[in-house]
């Protein structure tokens, strides 16, 4: 039946995994970071997908809540797309954009810290199974991959017999990204904004992309990749996203590295996606707003704490901990223990002395 089906294709399909996975409730990582969440007065989440996340599956109130990812400099200037003025999201800054044009640009780049596990994935996914494909097609095409701590493993993906190059650190993101003409980020697992892309779209980059990379950058979509979505070909982004398979992947990399017309609607969409999605002015009122409204109405700030029951009851184990954690490494170091007693030197009440000896 089509359960089975859809189940087969998340075997068969790290991306498509990827995109029906919740991690379980007992996932210590989820944990500790759904704990900080719910003992915190707010939390800055970086995109509306992951904000739908926390209120609808793991039900962290929306008052804890606020919108705040990346803060970028417009960078829109007067153009035009598919002969239709793209409407200024901010006011545009008084000079356009200076970054190289098609002409002086050439072949492919990515970057990340290899520190990261979905980039040393994504690396090895691109140079096995995606640059052949590209590299059939584009014989004198180069992928200069750049990302620090690269491993051993990494270092042996360098074939500059095959175009692909294993650069290593590199030193400013406009030396890279300003020669490049496609930046390729084909992230099969991980989660958020992706820095590689927004740094990619001020610099006026195309980017192609999977739906796990995509996540928090499509405008208007705050589910995490609905159902058949990634399918539609449509939709004004800074370049392509939908592809989850190797062979998709590489057509979509060559059409916007040979296609001068869709690279310089992808180039437009970069400058449209910074103003609508990660304007600096904006998203720092927002957050500007959001810290400010902590403190308003009758009792302000402690007002509200006093009502959110979940957080005390979390901060009241968390300084339990850390109490008795203090007090081990006091009588460890002295052989006393002062933080039981009062300020007269008198046990505290329902203690014993017998239960500090043994504490």
């Amino acid at each position: 039946d089509d359960d089975d089906d859809d189940d087969d294709d998340a075997r068969v399909n790290p991306i498509l995994a990827a995109m029906s996975a919740i991690p379980n409730a007992r996932d210590e990582c989820l944990n500790r970071e759904l704990a900080a969440v719910q003992r915190s007065d707010l939390t800055l989440v970086c995109s509306m997908v992951e904000r739908r996340l926390m209120l609808d599956t793991y039900r962290v109130p929306p008052e804890k809540l606020e919108l705040a990812s990346f803060f970028c400099e417009s960078n829109h200037c007067e153009m035009r797309r598919n002969g239709e003025d793209l409407p200024p999201i901010m006011p545009p800054p008084p000079l356009p954009p200076t970054t190289p044009g098609f002409d002086a640009r050439d072949g492919f780049t990515t970057i990340g810290t290899f520190h990261h596990k979905p980039n040393v994935d994504s690396v090895r996914w691109l140079a096995e199974a995606i640059w052949p494909l590209i590299r059939a097609e584009l014989p004198t095409a180069t992928m200069r991959v750049y990302g620090s701590y690269p491993t051993e493993a990494i270092r042996q993906l360098h074939k500059p017999e095959c175009g692909f190059l294993v650069e290593g650190f590199a030193p400013t993101i406009e030396g890279v990204m300003d020669t490049s003409r496609v930046l390729l980020a084909p992230l099969r697992f991980g989660a958020g904004v992706k820095g590689k892309i927004v740094d990619a779209w001020t610099r006026g980059l195309p980017v192609v992309t999977t739906p796990v990379g995509a996540e928090g950058t499509v405008p208007g979509m705050s589910l995490m990749w609905p159902e058949g979505l990634w399918e539609d070909r449509t939709g004004v982004w800074g370049g392509k996203w939908r592809s989850i398979t190797a062979e998709d992947f590489a057509a979509d990399a060559i059409e916007l590295h040979e296609n001068r017309e869709a690279w310089d609607d992808a180039r437009i969409d970069c400058s449209a996606m910074i103003d609508r999605l990660f304007p600096a002015e904006r998203n720092l009122a927002t957050v500007r707003r959001a810290i400010d409204e902590l403190f308003e109405g009758e009792g302000g700030l402690e007002a509200r704490r006093g009502q959110d029951y979940f957080a005390a009851s979390l901060w009241h184990h968390t300084a339990r901990s850390t109490e008795y954690f203090s007090r081990w490494i006091e009588m460890k170091e002295t052989g006393k223990d002062t933080s039981a007693h009062g300020p007269e030197g008198v046990f505290l009440e329902g203690q014993t002395r017998e239960d500090d000896t043994e504490a």
